[in-house]
């Protein structure tokens, strides 16, 4: 929404993306403003990064078992790449594959073969591995530029093939070229880590330079310790929130993202709020409460557990049977454990994550597995499953998320033509400032996934907290207004509306409690299904 300029004029900051990439659709949306460039670069990226890794597996593989596993990973993983689409796991498909990509055509020795005779030639690239090298240079480097956070997780997994492609390297290559022939295939991610570095750098300073953004960025550092990291809960520290000042009722509007109070909400506050929960203890509470969730995870009902759990045991089970130790295979599972538990400790463990979690480590078993299906045995075990495992996922896909997706297509269908009436509606009402609350507002219902708002569409309409509270972005609509602070607009401004189907009495207490214990809700209308208030 900030790169199509939905809040005012155009942004190149995207708060969470690198200032580089805003650049690049501020580019875009300059030649054509009508399509939503965020969304169909995301498509083009995704559908490259599925394209790369079906390719590297059909050459390792070969056509059909490479085809196969390929295909059971399209099925668990493409539902959550370009329907239920978002910016992490896009990020993490890219990189993923771009690493993917350069280990195929770096790599000297076939992929086909695990002969342990020692190469005594020179590195020699593949046919077409310069256009496979810039791919996969490219691919992480604009993954990076989406979310550097997927970036690092991705490259931990990675890391895993990394090491082994450099032992046979070491093991398969003549001494006296091995060093020339290591700097080569290490060369190009080198190239690229820096590039991302550098990126990451370029994108610090220029918020730096900027001191809007960089208080902003400092005060969301904080809201994502806070609120994403889930640590306010009333309960058990009833005492300590009273002290400060905070209610229950506050607490609740915080945990739900209504935190917009710039008056009390500011980085000060939420450093005395950090200050209130103890640290998790390693006990065997929180051991049974993990397991409990993970249980949940695994049985959840899509085809990503289903498929992957039963490919998992299939894979522990050819391993054992062929009694040699397997390490890539055993790194990914290793990882995803640790990660698993690290991120449920710091409660962070959400579903997107999870997702790119899963998907790295499976694609890793999947590698592992073409690495070796050449072999007679491997080709004798694997054969005959991988078609029933395709087939069962292709059941569980059609059984789960084509379920969901009409679903989601019906409810859309009902909204959709409230919601871009309700929010036209507001777009033409200059004259008022809207305010509206996190859960209430359905913007992203509006338009389809390529068509883009227009600039400035809803330069009036702020939230009572969200990912956009205290920018420079949201300062600007308020001040246009003459206010600046949601919760007290209304006692500012007649010109105000408040937009709430779910929070109005919470608010309205809150209001109270803080500012001003006369306050009064007064009804205006329901428009298009949307609850309108004036607080005075």
């Amino acid at each position: 929404f900030l790169a199509e300029g939905v809040y005012g004029s155009r942004s190149t900051m995207l708060v969470f993306i690198n200032c580089i990439y805003g650049k690049l659709l501020n580019i875009l949306y300059s030649l054509y403003a009508g399509i939503r460039w965020y969304s169909v670069l995301q498509i083009l990226f995704l559908f490259a990064s599925f394209t790369s890794i079906t390719y590297v597996l059909m050459k390792i593989g070969g056509n059909c078992l490479g085809g196969l596993l390929s295909t059971f990973l399209l099925l668990c993983f493409s539902y959550e790449g370009y329907v239920y689409i978002q910016y992490t796991k896009t990020s993490g498909y890219m990189v993923v594959a771009g690493y993917l990509l350069l280990f195929y055509v770096l790599s000297p020795v076939s992929h086909r073969s695990e002969s342990t005779e020692k190469t005594g030639s020179e590195h020699s690239p593949r046919n077409k591995s310069f256009l496979g090298i810039i791919l996969g240079c490219f691919l992480i480097f604009m993954g990076a530029l989406l979310r550097k956070e997927s970036f690092y997780a991705a490259s931990l997994f990675m890391l895993g093939i990394g090491l082994y492609e450099v032992y046979k390297l070491i093991k398969n290559t003549d001494r006296s070229i091995l060093i020339k022939t290591l700097l080569r295939y290490v060369a190009p991610f080198a190239i690229v880590i820096v590039m991302v570095f550098a990126a990451n750098l370029y994108h610090s300073k220029t918020v730096e330079n900027s001191p809007e953004w960089n208080t902003y960025w400092d005060y969301y550092q904080h809201v994502t310790q806070l609120v994403d990291y889930n640590k306010l809960n009333w309960e058990g520290y009833e005492d300590a929130y009273s002290a400060l000042d905070v209610s229950e009722n506050d607490v609740l509007l915080y945990k739900s993202w209504s935190f917009g109070d710039s008056e009390r909400f500011t980085t000060d506050f939420m450093n005395e709020l950090l200050k209130v929960p103890a640290k998790r203890s390693v006990n065997l509470a929180l051991i049974k409460a993990a397991v409990s969730e993970h249980y949940s995870i695994l049985f959840a009902p899509n085809s990503i557990t289903y498929g992957c759990v039963l490919l998992l045991c299939m894979f522990v089970l050819y391993c054992v049977k062929r009694k040699k130790f397997d390490f890539i295979g055993t790194y990914a599972i290793g990882v995803l454990v640790a990660v698993h538990a690290y991120f449920y400790y710091v409660e962070r463990l959400h579903h997107r994550t999870i997702v790119l979690f899963w998907f790295a480590a499976f694609l890793m078993i999947v590698y592992s597995i073409c690495r070796e299906a050449t072999s007679e045995k491997a080709s004798f075990y694997w054969q005959p499953f991988l078609p029933v495992l395709v087939c069962f996922s292709l059941f569980t896909y059609a059984g789960c998320w084509i379920v969901d997706m009409e679903a989601y297509q019906e409810q859309k269908r009902e909204l959709q033509g409230n919601v871009t009436a309700f929010y036209q509606s507001i777009s033409e009402d200059k004259e008022h400032l809207y305010i509206t609350d996190n859960a209430t507002d359905l913007s992203a219902y509006s338009y389809d996934v390529f068509k883009a708002y227009p600039e400035g569409y809803l330069d009036n309409l702020a939230c009572f907290g969200y990912w956009l509270s205290g920018s420079p972005i949201e300062q600007d609509i308020l001040s246009r207004y003459g206010v600046d602070n949601p919760y007290t607009a209304g006692l500012e401004q007649d010109n105000v509306y408040i937009v709430d189907n779910y929070l109005i009495d919470e608010k309205l207490q809150y209001i109270q409690e803080h500012y001003d214990a006369t306050a009064e809700i007064q009804f205006m209308e329901e428009r298009f299904a949307f609850d309108i208030y004036q607080i005075k």
